[in-house]
């Protein structure tokens, strides 16, 4: 899949939700993570199967997101979100538009 942009949360928080859903089933998406995403991320490690992917998709550069592999390890967990994420942050609606 394509990368098209970087997206910053105050992007994504700016998008309509359609729009997010939309991006997210299109291509694989940069996404550059606010300190408190990071942080709250670190904090839940690996527990579960989705917050692992995105762990092992940090790096300095930021997120790389790929809808496909967000999709799958939502399934493994169940859940149609990051678990323990503050559902106000961009990164919990990004992720929550791929499991839409």
């Amino acid at each position: 899949m394509p990368t098209i942009d970087r997206y910053t949360s105050d992007k994504i928080l700016a998008m309509p939700i359609e729009a997010v859903a939309y991006l997210s089933n299109r291509c694989t998406i940069s996404y550059s993570p606010t300190e408190a995403e990071v942080e709250a991320l670190q904090w839940i490690g690996d527990r579960y199967a989705i917050s692992g992917y995105l762990l092992e998709n940090l790096d300095e550069a930021g997120l790389t997101i790929d809808p496909l592999e967000v999709s799958r390890h939502l399934a493994e967990d169940g859940v149609d979100r990051v678990p323990c994420l503050d559902e106000s942050t961009a990164l919990a609606r990004l992720i929550w538009a791929v499991g839409f």
